[in-house]
C-alpha cells in the first residue's frame, strides 16, 4: 500500500510541474488520413444518405423497382434542404424545365394518406398551389425543376427519378453477401428464384441463415414483393408483370389460424386468407400493375420461388449483446 500511494504521490508532483497549454496547434491536413468514402460510385452524398438520379424514364413502380434492386428507395424529402438539394441535382443531370418522381405515394396507407416509400413520415411538403387533389388516380409524386413544387400525379407517367441509399460511413456491408437490404423495413431480403415446395424453400432460407419472410404492414408488403418480382426477372432475364412467391405463412390445422414460421405475430392481412383442405401455405401474389399485392394459399407439393429474410449486422450485433 505505501509503494502504490507513494508512486501515485509522485505522479501528482510531476504533473502538476509540467505546464499546460490550452493552445493547440491546428492538425496537418497533409498527415491526416483520408476520410473514406461513404457513397457507391455515382451517387452524391447528402446528409445521412446517398442520392443517384436516373434520366432513364419509367413509371413510378418501375421507379421503385430499380431503386429498390440496388438496396435502396426512390428519395424521400424530410425538410427544405432536401428539396433544393434534389431540385439542384435533377436541374444538373435532367436540365430545366424538368420533372422527376421521389418516394411520396398515397397508396400504402390504408387511409390514402401521402408517406415516404421508405417508411419516414411526411413531416415536409412542398405542394404546388391546389395540390394535392386527393383523387385516387393521382397517387404518386413528382417534382417539377426549377421551382421545386410537388404535384400529384398518376403513378403511370414515365418520367425521371431520383434514387436513396443510406450513408454507411464507408461500408456497403449492411447484408450478407447476395442479400439485399431495403430501406423501408431495416431488413435484408434473398429472393429465391427457382421453383420449390414451402418445406423445401424454408430449409434453403434457414440454411443462408434466415428464414421465409415474414409481412406485417402494407408497406413492406409493398417492398417485399416489388423487390422480390424485380429479382426474378433478373434472373431469368425476363420481363414478367405476375408472379406468386412463398412468405412464411402456414395455416395451423389444428387449432385453425394462420400464423408466421418465424414465431412474429400475425398481425396484419392484405385479404382473408382461405383455408381450403389441403392449402395450408401462403404465398404473396405480386402483380406490378397494382401496389396492394394479395396473399393465396397453396398445398404442400406445389412448387414456386421463395422470399427469405434476415436481420442487418447491426440487428444481429445488438441481439448477440442482448444475450451476456
Amino acid at each position: 500500500m505505501f509503494l502504490i500511494s507513494a508512486f501515485s504521490l509522485f505522479l501528482l508532483r510531476l504533473a502538476s510541474s509540467i505546464p499546460i497549454s490550452t493552445q493547440f496547434p491546428p492538425p496537418d491536413s497533409s498527415t491526416q488520413p483520408p476520410t473514406p468514402s461513404s457513397c457507391p460510385t455515382g451517387t452524391t452524398p447528402n446528409g445521412n444518405f446517398c442520392y443517384k438520379p436516373v434520366s432513364d424514364p419509367k413509371s413510378w413502380v418501375y421507379a421503385q423497382f430499380d431503386c429498390g434492386s440496388q438496396g435502396g428507395n426512390l428519395a424521400s424529402v424530410q425538410n427544405v434542404f432536401d428539396n433544393h438539394f434534389l431540385v439542384d441535382l435533377a436541374k444538373t443531370n435532367f436540365g430545366s424545365p424538368s420533372a422527376f418522381w421521389v418516394g411520396g405515394t398515397s397508396l400504402l396507407n390504408n387511409d390514402s394518406s401521402w408517406s415516404w416509400i421508405d417508411g419516414s413520415k411526411m413531416s415536409y411538403s412542398n405542394w404546388a398551389p391546389g395540390r394535392p387533389r386527393n383523387i385516387n388516380l393521382y397517387d404518386s409524386i413528382q417534382v417539377h425543376v426549377p421551382n421545386g413544387y410537388w404535384y400529384d400525379s398518376s403513378r403511370t407517367a414515365n418520367l425521371s427519378y431520383i434514387c436513396q441509399f443510406p450513408n454507411n460511413n464507408g461500408s456497403n456491408e449492411i447484408c450478407e453477401a447476395g442479400w439485399y437490404y431495403v430501406g423501408a423495413t431495416n431488413k435484408c431480403y434473398k429472393v429465391l428464384t427457382n421453383n420449390d415446395t414451402f418445406s423445401n424453400q424454408r430449409s434453403n432460407c434457414v440454411s443462408y441463415g434466415g428464414d421465409l419472410v415474414s409481412i406485417h404492414s402494407r408497406l413492406e408488403n409493398f417492398a417485399v414483393g416489388s423487390l422480390a418480382i424485380s429479382e426474378l426477372n433478373q434472373a431469368l432475364n425476363t420481363a414478367q408483370t405476375t408472379a406468386d412467391f412463398y412468405v412464411g405463412l402456414q395455416y395451423n390445422i389444428s387449432y385453425n389460424f394462420w400464423y408466421w414460421v418465424d414465431g412474429t405475430n400475425f398481425t396484419y392481412q392484405p385479404n382473408t386468407m382461405l383455408s381450403n383442405t389441403g392449402y395450408y401455405y401462403g404465398a404473396i401474389d405480386v402483380n406490378v400493375e397494382t401496389v396492394n399485392y394479395s396473399w393465396d394459399s397453396y398445398s404442400s407439393g406445389y412448387a414456386r420461388p421463395a422470399i427469405c429474410e434476415n436481420d442487418t449486422f447491426f440487428v444481429k450485433l445488438m441481439k448477440r449483446l442482448r444475450k451476456y
